[in-house]
């Protein structure tokens, strides 16, 4: 569908009185521009403007700013969870890969 036909029939909804399409396109165009322009400033209210992400990435203003914090609370789970199970010696690499390329770690190596 072009964009142009997707604006039509956009238009074509705002139609209610059939004697008088151009008032009702107006009529139906303007209050819409209008209720667009007042929720911009209505922060409380939900509306297509300040709607949340669908995929929302960004830190939570709930999370801990500890540096410490070795594991950051950021992103969210995506699909069904996954277990695996590792060999000891894989254990063992992942472990040690881990604590070599930690950041949080090197204040213990001597």
């Amino acid at each position: 569908m072009y964009p142009i036909e997707r604006y039509l029939g956009r238009l074509k909804q705002y139609v209610r009185n059939r004697a008088a399409p151009e008032g009702s396109i107006a009529e139906g165009y303007l209050s819409d521009e209008i209720l667009t322009f007042c929720s911009r400033y209505l922060d409380n209210v939900e509306s297509r403007i300040n709607r949340p992400l669908r995929v929302d990435d960004r830190p939570s203003e709930n999370a801990t700013n500890n540096a410490t914090s070795m594991f950051p609370l950021i992103g969210k789970a995506v699909g069904a969870a996954a277990c695996l199970t590792l060999s000891p010696t894989e254990r063992l690499q992942a472990h040690r890969h881990v604590l070599v390329n930690c950041t949080s770690v090197e204040n213990f190596f001597e």
